[in-house]
């Protein structure tokens, strides 16, 4: 496991913690939404923490807060949602909804926040 220091930036955590140029079945995809809008849209009922394999109860102990509810403002005045979750994982859906942010890929991702281009080699060497 990679240990960072928190926080770090950009092309440290690209060349430590994702690994760019690595080999996976894959292509890696990267969501991005603007802080305020995410904190407007995103809600979570817990419901991805319940068992899936059909036995009842939680895979893992709940957490003490509450759960997560969309406030929706607008012009997406979705107050109240309780799971937009799935639709934050979802990289091919939702993508012309601002409230899910865009998505990019890999390359795309690192070459606007100041990753990487090219042979794999991440921001500066000192980063």
């Amino acid at each position: 496991m990679v240990q960072l220091p928190k926080p770090c930036a950009l092309a440290l955590y690209a060349r430590r913690g994702l690994g760019p140029g690595s080999s996976f079945r894959l292509a890696r995809k990267f969501r991005v939404v603007p802080a305020a809008v995410y904190l407007e849209h995103f809600g979570s009922d817990r419901s991805h923490m319940w068992n899936q394999d059909g036995v009842p109860g939680w895979s893992k102990p709940v957490p003490p807060y509450p759960t997560i509810v969309a406030r929706g403002k607008a012009p997406f005045p979705n107050n109240g949602q309780v799971n937009s979750l799935p639709r934050y994982w979802d990289m091919e859906a939702f993508t012309d909804d601002a409230r899910y942010g865009r998505v990019y890929s890999e390359e795309d991702f690192l070459a606007l926040f100041g990753g990487v281009i090219g042979n794999g080699a991440v921001g500066p060497a000192d980063a």
